[in-house]
């Protein structure tokens, strides 16, 4: 009897190990219903499935599921993340090798080979320690990197190197191409007085970003790099790290899904990389077009068997509110900026029939809201300051360095050293905005001149040692309007020359910038143009969504766009139109 029931004991335990063995995982057809699109949009154009190949420690991309001024496939991706979001924080999406982290905050999506990643990182340890701390380890970095409230980039530092180790780049590209992306990013950052302007390293495109984009207080101060790799200047070097990268194939190039990045040429392990990619672009493509993609896919993630129901599209239903009211409150939360005059040429848009037409120019312009106000500000700036300058040239305590351009007044003299052709001084200085707005102070600040805009630079020339100046410099010797200061403005400096150091050099040449073109009417007018049909395409865009999109009514959404108060939409209204994109996008396809 005893014997019997150890038996029957034993039996139950191992039925119990077997199952446990042989477990499933399950998904519901609600889940695989959102999980579907999600992970096909995912592979198809984003670079996870070479993470879930091995071949990339981690991916991030982007996502915006409110902003459907970007009505495209990024935003239709962006709904597909929001679909698939509550179920990535499953245990499935988690437990393994595979990993997922979405960041609602910013707004991006990560994907995670956590053996690749600790695994690369632990190869290159030095480097990160050197530039995160020595007390770093691949395991701590990781845990950070998948913290709830962690930010991706702070999580490294802001290091492009580091980025693109992490971003499966290898160490050489990342080297070249994290040293390329500082100095391109430098020209975008805001301008410091009087350290020179980046606007050299800018080609035209990038110019008339800084002119049409506004001051911006999320844009970080210019910190003044100085050339590396033994060039002279920051725009040769840019140069020729430009002639030494490339990109990969033309097949990870073009194909999707893509695997771009930024090559140094003749590596020797370039080929064989290549090569590795190729392959595995192959299978991610032959992954996608499998019958029983999402098994497979969540296979790979899951490293089990996972059983799946017949998959079924269905309308999922969305909160009780009212879809048009609230998609205007959404829609006026993206324009608040534009002034009632431009939002009625963006109404006028919306209930226009008319075809979107293919000018690039007007798509560009899309891209800038309110650069025409930019321009107007910079014209009305320079203006000023022309005026200004011409006051100044009347008086007599002033000496002009260059006329209409340059002046100063002694403040105070000495009969110290003086300044000649001595590149290296240590200054106290103060520079001051047309306002009295103090934009930049130093106290026994050391500066090579090389360094700093020409009406600085030439505007202590001749100063000894101890004396003090105000140094008055036209916009066209400072930062003209591209740049993310106030644009157009003119600079007022107190300095005091503090001490001459031994050095040579010749200062960058007193040849003033080209205004003329912010100085002419017509090229306003023809802004103010450009802005109009900007805002009139926007129009045209959204209701070519809100006709495509059954939920809504373009006449109802017109009406309450006009009638809508400002207000920031509530949880539940941010809900309902995710609900409404996804079914728009992916139910019943």
């Amino acid at each position: 009897m005893f014997r019997s029931k150890k038996i029957f004991f034993l039996l139950v335990l191992m039925c119990i190990h077997l199952s446990i063995i042989f477990a499933e995982e399950k998904i519901s057809i609600e889940d695989a219903t959102y999980l579907s699109p999600f992970f096909k949009l995912l592979l198809e154009n984003t670079e996870s499935g070479y993470v879930f190949y091995d071949k990339k420690p981690i991916c991030i991309q982007a996502f915006s599921p409110n902003n459907i001024l970007l009505e495209n496939e990024f935003h239709k991706f962006s709904a597909s993340v929001w679909g698939a979001s509550k179920i990535l924080t499953r245990p499935i999406f988690h437990s393994k090798n595979i990993c997922f982290r979405i960041n609602h905050k910013d707004e991006y999506i990560l994907s995670v080979n956590r053996f690749l990643f600790l695994k690369v990182v632990r190869e290159n340890l030095a480097l990160f320690q050197y530039v995160l701390g020595p007390s770093v380890t691949p395991e701590s970095l990781l845990e950070l990197l998948l913290a709830e409230n962690s930010s991706f980039n702070a999580v490294f530092n802001d290091d492009q190197v580091l980025i693109g180790i992490v971003l499966g780049y290898g160490v050489q590209h990342s080297l070249f191409v994290g040293r390329l992306e500082k100095i391109m990013e430098s020209a975008f950052a805001r301008d410091v007085p009087p350290l020179s302007s980046k606007v050299a390293l800018c080609d035209d495109s990038w110019k008339e970003m800084l002119l049409f984009t506004s001051e911006d207080e999320n844009i970080v101060n210019n910190k003044f790099l100085k050339p590396g790799f033994g060039f002279s200047s920051l725009s040769e070097e840019q140069e020729g790290l430009m002639k030494k990268i490339d990109l990969p194939s033309e097949q990870l190039t073009n194909q999707k899904p893509s695997f771009i990045f930024g090559c140094v040429n003749n590596l020797e392990e370039n080929k064989q990389r290549i090569d590795e990619l190729e392959e595995t672009q192959k299978d991610i493509i032959k992954l996608m077009q499998s019958p029983t993609f999402l098994q497979d896919i969540l296979e790979v993630i899951a490293e089990e068997k996972v059983v799946i129901e017949n998959l079924s599209y269905e309308c999922l239903q969305f909160s009780n509110v009212n879809p048009n009211i609230t998609l205007a409150k959404l829609i006026k939360s993206l324009i608040r900026d534009i002034n009632k005059q431009d939002v009625s040429f963006f109404l006028e848009g919306l209930l226009s029939n008319e075809r979107i037409n293919d000018d690039l120019q007007t798509h560009r312009m899309a891209s800038f809201p309110g650069f025409s106000k930019n321009v107007a500000l910079a014209r009305e700036n320079i203006i000023e300051a022309d005026q200004f300058f011409s006051k100044l040239e009347e008086k007599s305590d002033f000496v002009s360095v260059l006329d209409s351009y340059l002046y100063y007044q002694i403040l105070q003299q000495t009969e110290g050293r003086s300044l000649k052709t001595e590149t290296s001084v240590r200054v106290d200085f103060e520079i001051y905005d047309p306002h009295g707005k103090c934009l930049h102070c130093g106290s026994n600040e050391i500066l090579d001149l090389h360094e700093t805009i020409p009406g600085f630079a030439h505007g202590i020339k001749g100063m000894k040692m101890g004396e003090k100046r105000e140094i008055f410099i036209h916009p066209a010797l400072a930062y003209g309007v591209h740049t993310y200061l106030e644009k157009g403005i003119y600079l007022k400096i107190v300095v005091k020359l503090v001490e001459v150091h031994d050095s040579i050099g010749k200062l960058n040449p007193l040849v003033p910038l080209d205004l003329a073109f912010i100085r002419n009417n017509d090229f306003l007018t023809k802004c103010e143009e450009e802005q109009r049909n900007a805002f009139h395409l926007l129009g045209k865009k959204i209701r070519r969504f809100l006709k495509s999109c059954k939920a809504f009514d373009v006449v109802s959404v017109s009406k309450s766009l006009r009638q809508t108060e400002d207000k920031i939409l509530s949880a539940e209204e941010a809900e309902a139109l995710n609900q409404i994109f996804w079914n728009h996008y992916f139910a019943n396809s």
